[in-house]
């Protein structure tokens, strides 16, 4: 099963530029799940020991060579004796060194729950008045998040997870349905090229980045070889991944799991790379109201969708609109709070209007309902 779900995350060296941590959500799972989930698809989990395991965190680590984090450490003056010797600087020493991947766990505002991950140095671990964290967020987890985020809920990518093997680079596993599993590859093949640059002189988090999980990613070929020596030539995109459902099903040992996001849902929070034939495209396709609301320049209702956004949180036409999000509507004009309210729910953000209704004013609150969505299909979910 390890093999089977393998994903590559490579951390940067110390004298790389440091990377943001980053997060995902999924719905349906507590924290033991998820944690049980990470320690067999993470490429780390391998190569390391479980330091701290809790409801609100996990902790790994791997020693590490010293000199990696001895450039790292802060620098104290050795005044000098003899006012013809200048002052000395010396490092703080190191003695022992170590790689952390820590995992943060918390309940989101939707329902589900977000883990957030990062990667720190550590010099002198464990020894008392010693131990410093020389340097925060020093791995990328890019291609980990989108990757994980995918496989739990659907997302926007090429959809291979990658790592490395004495120099080379190789899949390890491939989200079904995507791009790379339509294009035929599959676990175990190796990439030799990516569009006409060697894949051996790519760097896994650069190509994770620039390709296999970008928003905005142009197309791009792949030359690969699989395990009995076969090379075969592929075309990628980053595109809709669909939730691996029943992949989930059988890691979990569960009968029903939520089944995702929909591609219209992925594509309003991607801002993915768009060709010129589909923008032309787009231009003759009137634009489709998220919220459901309709409105003249003067702030009335005219028309609510039923059963959108904003019939769920009890527009009804004729209500005069006088407050977007603690702004009065006649100081923004109608563009703007059409475009503020449009924006919110597209991203699925709360859009907090005052409406004028009769003789009263009455408040509501417009956004996409996650949480109802996930209602009674993943309700059972959760088993240990």
């Amino acid at each position: 099963m390890r093999k089977f779900l393998l994903c590559a995350v490579v951390f940067l060296s110390a004298a790389a530029p440091a990377a943001a941590s980053e997060s995902l959500t999924v719905y349906g799972f507590d924290v033991a799940q998820l944690q049980t989930f990470i320690l067999a698809t993470y490429d780390g989990a391998g190569q390391m020991d479980v330091i701290e395991r809790n409801d609100a965190a996990m902790a790994m680590a791997k020693e590490i060579p010293p000199g990696r984090v001895e450039r790292l450490m802060p620098e104290h003056r050795i005044p000098s004796r003899d006012p013809r010797v200048p002052d000395r600087w010396e490092r703080e020493p190191v003695d022992f060194a170590e790689e952390r991947a820590v995992f943060n766990f918390r309940p989101s505002r939707d329902g589900g729950l977000t883990v957030t991950m990062r990667a720190d140095l550590v010099a002198n671990p464990g020894m008392w008045r010693r131990e410093r964290v020389v340097s925060r967020d020093c791995g990328d987890f890019h291609a980990y998040a989108r990757y994980a985020q995918a496989f739990f809920t659907g997302g926007w990518g090429s959809g291979l997870a990658l790592e490395a093997r004495n120099g080379r680079m190789y899949v390890a596993d491939v989200l079904e349905d995507s791009s790379a599993w339509n294009a035929g590859i599959r676990a175990g093949d190796r990439i030799r090229i990516i569009n006409k640059t060697p894949a051996d002189s790519v760097a896994l988090d650069y190509f994770g980045r620039k390709y296999q999980w970008s928003d905005y990613g142009k197309p791009f070929a792949v030359e690969m070889e699989r395990p009995d020596g076969e090379r075969y030539r592929a075309e990628l995109s980053n595109d809709y991944i669909p939730a691996q459902v029943g992949r989930l099903k059988q890691f979990f040992a569960v009968g029903e799991t939520w089944p995702g996001w929909t591609r219209e849902e992925v594509e309003a929070s991607a801002r993915r790379w768009v060709s010129p034939q589909e923008k032309r495209a787009r231009e003759n396709v009137p634009a489709v109201s998220s919220s459901g609301l309709e409105f003249d320049d003067a702030g009335r209702v005219a028309s609510v969708v039923p059963a959108s956004p904003a019939d769920l949180a009890g527009v009804k036409p004729g209500d005069v609109i006088v407050e977007v999000n603690l702004v009065k509507f006649g100081d923004m004009g109608a563009a703007k709070a059409r475009e503020t309210i449009e924006k919110r729910v597209a991203s699925r953000l709360t859009a907090i209007l005052d409406l004028k209704r009769g003789g009263s004013t009455v408040t509501v609150r417009v956004k996409k309902p996650a949480s109802a969505r996930l209602g009674q299909k993943i309700k059972g979910a959760c088993v240990q």
